[in-house]
């Protein structure tokens, strides 16, 4: 029993400081990794960074981290519940109650709270009729608008045609491409404080709710959204939707791109090619850094790799021009990486400067390729043949950038560039330039006359023109801040926000207010029926009638210490999808009640 309550010391003194992070205290954590201070409120980010070497923390991450895999956010939720459950079961074995009758009775107590299906807390929405109460009793929409049906208008018949023009169909698609857009307006105002980030996900779901005008009664696909981060306080007069993907570039490459692309949308075509192995565990962009400082030596980043990954000691330091991918760029390669095996293993092409096959080049020249879209390093002597034929290359930074563009343009993705490029391999790509302009700083002199600097950034906006061929819409969301913790902190709040809407579209139900505290009154009215919904050992049946009352009173107070860490203004609603709630209380007591039984198996067994 002793070795029990060890385990679950453990994993409440490795969810201890996640309170923080699921903003009740309205605060961030400041977590070093990779001797690096990062700021943060994910969850799975600062139980990384504990990397503590038990059995019971290994199990922990990957539970959380499939939580957070499934549901894209909330994977702080999760450890706070599972530190809740975790206190839980101790109170109660501090009671000299069997482990056996703690878990099974605390299993059918979740069961039949969340089966208890007259709860006023869920709502189910099914048709557009129930989306319009909805509103209506959250005061969006008056009687009138709840009352109003979508303008019949008579069929015209077209003196050319034999067939009638249904008009009707148009009209009750506006109809309810409003009331919808109406209810996303007021599910985003209270998933989220943050005023930037309710502003970009409404402009977000304008885009997406004008591209798929809902035909059915609420229907709608969220596509998967690529996020670009400006770490600087940046202008008002750009849009942050796009439709399609960035892909941001250097202001020298943007001009020479934008001269031969122009500033209206170009359908050319290009290549993509993936030369790092796939996952973002490898060619970490941390490892190698740049950062800007003159010098008169000249170096060729192959010759730069190849030299630190012979560097015994793994450390290397030099200043100079670093030639990257056709074009020059000022900057110090320094790492303060250890294992070079792993840098090493990411560039298959052990010495970029070789020379390849005239093959890929001949096949190049009969497609007439405009672009290579790359991800990793690219031969030399493929670089000079794309600078020679003004064959402009963009690099991006994951593979989902790359597959999205794929899933977007058609096409395939190569990884190998001598032997695996085919014509079937050319992707058609509809290009458009986009210049960001953001404030440095502003200046006063002694007039008190302001002065402001401003600096230009690029982006390339690949555009979905074969959509309905290949897929599904794609869109880039432009993250601001002043710094890029700041932006990073945005990004995680957008992704979230953007997440739970998600499920509530997918599931078509959604929880207001805190249904923690329906529990609480379920549970002290003695209204809620505890089914058997866990197979029971006639042996422990007597134990779990006896203790059945004192067990629910321990959840009660659970839950109500849960309802006063996340008192809320009453006039907001906090809106959750049914299906998040319940995984997250019952994986995390899944999680919990494995640990215990783990050990008291393992103990029985000695």
């Amino acid at each position: 029993m002793r070795s029990t309550t060890n385990e679950l010391t453990i994993v409440q003194s490795l969810c201890h400081g996640i309170g923080s992070l699921t903003g009740y205290q309205n605060s961030i954590k400041c977590i070093q990794d990779d001797e690096e201070y990062v700021l943060t409120r994910n969850g799975l980010t600062y139980l990384k960074a504990l990397n503590h070497d038990s059995w019971v923390y290994k199990t922990l991450y990957e539970s959380c981290f499939n939580f957070q895999q499934q549901f894209g956010y909330g994977s702080e939720d999760f450890l706070l519940c599972i530190k809740l459950w975790c206190q839980l079961f101790q109170e109660l074995i501090d009671l000299e109650i069997p482990t056996a009758v703690i878990s099974i009775s605390l299993a059918n107590i979740i069961e039949s709270l969340f089966q208890d299906s007259q709860s006023p807390m869920n709502h189910s929405i099914q048709s557009l009729k129930d989306l319009k109460y909805f509103l209506f009793k959250h005061g969006k929409l008056s009687i009138t608008d709840l009352n109003q049906q979508p303008q019949k208008q008579k069929i015209k018949f077209s003196r050319y045609s034999r067939h009638s023009i249904d008009v009707d169909k148009e009209s009750d698609c506006d109809h309810k491409y409003e009331i919808f857009s109406k209810f996303f307006e007021f599910v985003i105002d209270t998933l989220s404080e943050d005023h930037e980030i309710r502003s970009i996900t409404k402009e977000l779901f304008c885009f997406i709710c004008k591209e798929q005008k809902p035909e059915t009664s609420i229907d709608l696909h969220i596509p998967d959204i690529n996020v670009e981060l400006l770490p600087r306080t940046t202008s008002d007069t750009f849009p942050k939707v796009y439709k399609g993907i960035l892909i941001p570039c250097s202001s020298c490459q943007y001009f020479d791109i934008l001269s031969v692309v122009g500033e209206k949308p170009v359908q050319l075509k290009a290549v993509l090619v993936n030369t790092l192995a796939y996952g973002d565990s490898l060619g970490n962009p941390k490892d190698i850094r740049i950062r800007q400082v003159f010098d008169s030596k000249t170096y060729s980043r192959s010759n730069v790799f190849d030299e630190f990954r012979n560097n015994s000691s793994g450390n290397f330091h030099e200043q100079g021009m670093i030639t990257s991918r056709g074009q020059e760029q000022i900057g110090t390669l320094e790492s303060s990486h250890s294992d070079s095996e792993t840098l090493q293993s990411t560039f298959p092409y052990e010495n970029s400067e070789r020379q390849i096959s005239s093959e890929p080049f001949s096949k190049l020249k009969k497609t007439e390729v405009n672009f290579m879209i790359h991800r990793g390093e690219l031969p030399l002597s493929l670089i000079e043949y794309c600078k020679s034929k003004q064959i402009q290359i963009l690099s991006v930074p994951t593979y989902e950038t790359l597959y999205r563009i794929k899933k977007t343009c058609g096409g395939n993705i190569i990884f190998d560039v001598e032997n695996d490029l085919r014509l079937t391999d050319i992707s058609d790509v509809r290009l458009q330039c986009h210049t960001v302009q953001w404030s440095v700083d502003d200046r006063i002199d002694s007039n008190k006359r302001v002065s402001r600097s401003a600096t230009v950034c690029g982006f390339i906006q690949i555009e979905d023109g074969l959509v309905k061929t290949f897929g599904d819409s794609s869109y880039t969301v432009l993250i601001q801040g002043r710094g890029q913790d700041l932006a990073i902190l945005h990004k995680e709040a957008f992704l979230n926000t953007l997440n739970r809407l998600k499920h509530i579209v997918r599931k078509r139900d959604l929880v207001t207010k805190s249904i923690e505290a329906h529990f609480v009154e379920s549970l002290k009215s003695k209204a809620l029926k505890t089914g058997n919904y866990h197979e029971c050992p006639p042996w422990i049946q007597p134990d779990l009638d006896l203790f059945q009352d004192l067990i629910q009173e321990k959840v009660v107070l659970m839950f109500e210490k849960f309802t006063r860490c996340f008192t809320k203004d009453d006039s907001k609603l906090d809106i959750q999808c049914l299906d998040f709630k319940k995984r997250l209380w019952v994986d995390s007591l899944r999680f919990v009640t494995m640990i215990v039984n783990t050990r008291s198996a393992a103990e029985f067994s000695l």
